[in-house]
């Protein structure tokens, strides 16, 4: 194989692969913070999902001992946004238990707090817990919409470039 012939096929991988990537990176812009928590004894799990695009709470609430198998789920509600903060509220009835839940996010320091009420003509329990929010583990990248669009318009235009210059011609051997 000529040099020239190991040379274009070394430029279209290389130009192929950052195409490749540039593609890929496009739907990483979405950024999404995550809680999850369990209090003692398993009495309280939850867990939540936020949309910072949408401003939207995605999650579930399950009950462990004295409300065994109430357990709630939630998915794209609107939260409420001002000042860097957000917030959550859902008043509802599952299998006869009255059920409040908040949440309250902190969107520079990504610290959040989650509390809520069950209670039926038995019972009543109250909890609070607080931590902090996690990017998910499934997006490797935290890129902006404009990164992945630069990133994508370069690639693009040295494939044009190298095109034009006869670096990427079609090799017949």
């Amino acid at each position: 194989m000529s040099k020239r012939m190991w040379t274009a096929l070394v430029v279209r991988l290389v130009c192929g692969v950052a195409l490749f990537m540039g593609a890929l990176a496009l739907p990483a812009y979405a950024d999404t913070i995550t809680g999850t928590y369990t209090l003692p004894g398993n009495a309280v799990k939850g867990a939540f999902n936020f949309n910072t695009t949408t401003d939207a709470f995605s999650g579930s609430l399950i009950f462990g001992s004295v409300f065994s198998g109430v357990s709630d789920y939630f998915n794209n509600q609107a939260g409420s946004c001002a000042s860097g903060s957000c917030s959550f509220a859902l008043s509802t009835i599952v299998k006869g238990d009255n059920l409040t839940y908040n949440i309250k996010l902190n969107l520079t320091t990504d610290q959040y707090t989650a509390s809520g009420k069950i209670s039926d003509a038995n019972a009543q329990m109250s909890w609070a817990y607080s931590g902090k929010g996690t990017d998910p583990p499934n997006v490797p990248e935290d890129w902006g919409l404009s990164d992945s669009l630069g990133f994508f318009a370069f690639a693009l235009l040295a494939f044009g470039v190298l095109t034009r210059l006869g670096v990427l011609r079609t090799v017949y051997s």
